[in-house]
């Protein structure tokens, strides 16, 4: 097995035209704004089979997902498909251990965004694979675009406190997702809810802003992106809700240990955000990180 991701370039960029072929219809939604970010949908049925083409504007740079239309009972949902693939060796490196402790200094140790989540969230002080670091790129993208947009709106508040951390043992179950996540991605699998719905372990990471109700009828509150959230119950396969309890969050959000009802379509959003980042993460691994990552484990 190589000894780091630099060798041979490694990425294909998959075609993010999913509507060859007859009979296709198309459906397009309207814009959709968060922070600096833009974008659309455009839905596509060709025959019996339904997608979503996403085209962004990121900051003036545009570019396309592309998601994959499937069902759960009655219900349609759209699950990310990997637009990149890896070559073969990379994505099993990308689960396995490593040779020895690795120690990073984040590029954004000393951002606004750190400082002011710190009562929050903090990276691992070593890391032991690739999935550690992972795990730490994931939770880093999402808390500072949800910085950018509060500070963006004046509503950032320096004096925070937290209602409950993300401590290492919830930070290892998130990284247990992101091996799994790997291991779909590798066989470029797109982003299904049908077993993670029955899988009460699993952590939602909120990416977007989400009006909730508590299961107790009390007021409306708000789940924000960064916070962390579970099911407390596997739903039904017709249901188009499920109740989450939230494992933690920031200040101004659902309180830890709350129980509120989401919407699967938001859950399954949530999930294609992660695999998103997740394969963005692996990209940077490849062009930025390969000199420097340790050896893996021999196997």
């Amino acid at each position: 097995r190589p000894s780091n991701p630099s060798r041979g370039g490694g990425v294909v960029t998959r075609p993010s035209n999913p509507s060859r072929g007859g009979g296709v219809v198309t459906r397009p939604s309207r814009v959709v704004t968060r922070g600096s970010i833009t974008y659309t949908n455009r839905y596509v049925r060709t025959g019996n089979s339904y997608s979503m083409q996403r085209s962004y504007n990121r900051g003036g740079v545009t570019y396309v997902r592309n998601y994959n239309g499937y069902s759960i009972g009655s219900h349609r949902y759209y699950g990310y498909v990997p637009y990149r693939h890896f070559d073969n060796w990379y994505y099993g490196w990308a689960y396995t251990g490593w040779s020895r402790p690795w120690t990073y200094a984040w590029g954004w140790a000393s951002a606004p965004w750190c400082g002011y989540y710190g009562y929050y969230y903090r990276p691992y002080p070593t890391y032991y694979g690739p999935s550690y670091w992972l795990t730490d790129y994931i939770l880093a993208e999402i808390l500072a675009e949800q910085y950018a947009i509060n500070a963006a709106n004046a509503q950032a508040d320096a004096n925070a406190a937290a209602q409950a951390q993300i401590d290492d043992q919830i930070k290892d179950q998130l990284r247990a997702q992101v091996e799994a996540d790997v291991r779909a991605q590798e066989q470029q699998q797109p982003v299904v809810l049908s077993n993670t719905l029955n899988d009460l372990r699993h952590i939602f990471v909120v990416s977007s802003d989400l009006s909730a109700s508590p299961t107790d009828g009390s007021a409306a509150c708000t789940l924000t992106a960064g916070d962390l959230i579970r099911l407390t119950a596997a739903p039904a396969q017709d249901d188009q809700v499920a109740s989450v309890a939230v494992v933690t969050s920031k200040l101004g959000s659902c309180p830890a240990g709350s129980q509120v009802m989401v919407a699967i379509s938001a859950l399954q959003g949530f999930e294609n955000d992660f695999n998103e980042k997740l394969e963005d993460g692996m990209g940077k691994m490849t062009t930025e990180l390969a000199t420097q990552m340790p050896r893996p484990v021999q196997q």
